[in-house]
């Protein structure tokens, strides 16, 4: 019942969404990055999942994207949060040697973070908070802004909509499958109306946010928060999703 949350790894929507939005505006969503500093080991959180980006790797913007939703991988958070960093503060594009220590690392988190924040204060009126794009400091936002982020997402038919909806990702000959079981045809919990959108991890938090299709121009959202066990996500969504179901059955007869 509490108005805010933990969302974890559902802020990396905010944050892909400022990405997206900063390097179309700069016409750089299609350029190519290489791997640096940014995720050496010595910096990043070794309990975020990551899939194993490695320094001097050369990726495709749009595939750190990918990843970075479908797998919610942080390593290709953070490759994206500093390829932003460089473009915002005039920092040649695959340099990363700025990046010599921790607080050198952190400062850099943490001008991003601030980008967005002050990105979605100005677009939305929504405050963050954000320390991080990973959502690992366990920052709280109101349930109310990430309904209004969800309604401009829909109303901009934005691109995070179809990245969220893919089962899977195919990068460099390797497969990723996304976090949200109710996408996979593989996992019992599939259900062909849900959308999207995004399951976040952290200790007493796991949550389930997901887009329900009802018609081509209506939506409904079903927020699952706060569970010690994502098996209980996908069991109260389940749940949600069957009421919700036989509700729009019986207005059918």
């Amino acid at each position: 019942n509490s108005p805010e949350i933990v969302p974890a790894s559902i802020i990396k929507l905010f944050a892909v969404d400022f990405f997206i939005n900063t390097l179309k505006k700069h016409n750089l969503l299609n350029s190519t990055t290489t791997v640096g500093e940014e995720i050496n080991k010595k910096y990043v959180n070794k309990y975020l999942f990551k899939v194993g980006l490695k320094k001097g790797e050369k990726y495709r913007i749009i595939d750190l994207i990918d990843l970075a939703i479908i797998p919610s991988a942080s390593d290709a958070v953070y490759v994206l949060s500093r390829f932003v960093y460089n473009v915002l503060f005039g920092v040649s594009l695959n340099d990363s040697s700025f990046i010599s220590n921790f607080d050198d690392w952190e400062w850099m988190i943490l001008r991003v973070s601030a980008e967005i924040n002050e990105y979605y204060s100005d677009l939305l009126g929504i405050r963050l908070n954000l320390l991080d794009p990973t959502g690992i400091r366990r920052e709280k936002i109101k349930i109310n802004d990430l309904n209004k982020f969800l309604r401009y997402l829909i109303i901009r038919n934005s691109e995070i909509l179809e990245i969220t909806a893919k089962p899977q990702t195919s990068i460099s000959n390797k497969k990723y499958s996304t976090t949200n079981a109710f996408l996979r045809k593989d996992k019992p919990e599939f259900n062909p109306h849900v959308r999207g959108l995004k399951t976040g991890t952290l200790k007493g938090w796991k949550n389930l946010f997901l887009l329900y299709k009802l018609n081509s121009t209506e939506f409904i959202t079903i927020l699952v928060s706060g569970c010690d066990k994502h098996s209980d996500t996908k069991e109260l969504s389940k749940l949600i999703i069957s009421e919700l179901e036989n509700k729009l059955y019986n207005l059918s007869l």
